[in-house]
């Protein structure tokens, strides 16, 4: 599915493969260890029985990556999360001053991948986060799927008819240069900062 389904940059990346095949290779080293267990135990009786049924246990727990129960018992993967998101803590925290709770946000992070955007999705609830997250007039790279190709007329007309906030988490050097133009001040661009939409104009101007 990985192959077909998806586009070479994705494929190439194979977003999730280890967790989908890890969960068919451990139900095989299961039933191989059962299969094992039995045959063990109908060759023997006894004491003999129960130490190869132990020994064939032991070797099953030795194939089996424990690095998974140990980080969800010792919550590692928890405080690990909590230092992830501190990078947004202070975007985070603008956006749900000025926002309040119920605004159609647009997040800009040039370069995102998809990780950025649904840090800071998750983290601004309710209020609603969408739009391209990254914009250019071409494409950053070759095989870059996540760049919105957008003029800066064209993104003005959607701001102005959907958006009433922008935020601004990552830029790059193609932000300021194509898209300057939609901002009251571009003395005022700087990522961090959020941004009240103009309704009628699709205009920027900073939310102090």
């Amino acid at each position: 599915m990985y192959m077909f389904k998806f586009s070479e940059y994705e494929a190439t990346r194979l977003a999730s493969y280890g967790r989908y095949m890890n969960a068919v290779l451990l139900a095989s080293c299961l039933a191989a260890a059962l299969i094992a267990i039995d045959a063990v135990s109908a060759s023997a009786a006894g004491r003999t029985r129960r130490r190869r049924e132990f020994a064939a246990l032991a070797l099953l727990l030795m194939a089996v990556p424990l690095r998974p129960p140990l980080h969800f018992l010792l919550r590692t993967d928890v405080q690990a999360s909590i230092d992830r998101r501190a990078a947004y803590e202070p975007l985070v925290q603008k956006i749900n001053d000025v926002c309040g709770g119920d605004a159609d946000l647009m997040l800009v992070a040039q370069g995102d991948t998809g990780y950025d955007s649904l840090v800071i999705r998750f983290c601004v609830r309710p209020n609603r986060v969408d739009g391209g997250y990254s914009f250019s007039h071409e494409p950053l790279y070759e095989g870059d799927v996540w760049t919105t190709i957008k003029t800066a007329d064209s993104l003005q007309e959607e701001l102005a008819e959907r958006f009433d906030y922008v935020a601004l988490y990552w830029l790059d050097e193609a932000f300021y240069r194509y898209y300057s133009t939609l901002f009251e001040d571009p003395a005022e661009i700087d990522p961090g900062n959020v941004y009240a939409v103009d309704r009628e104009t699709g205009q920027l101007s900073l939310c102090r």
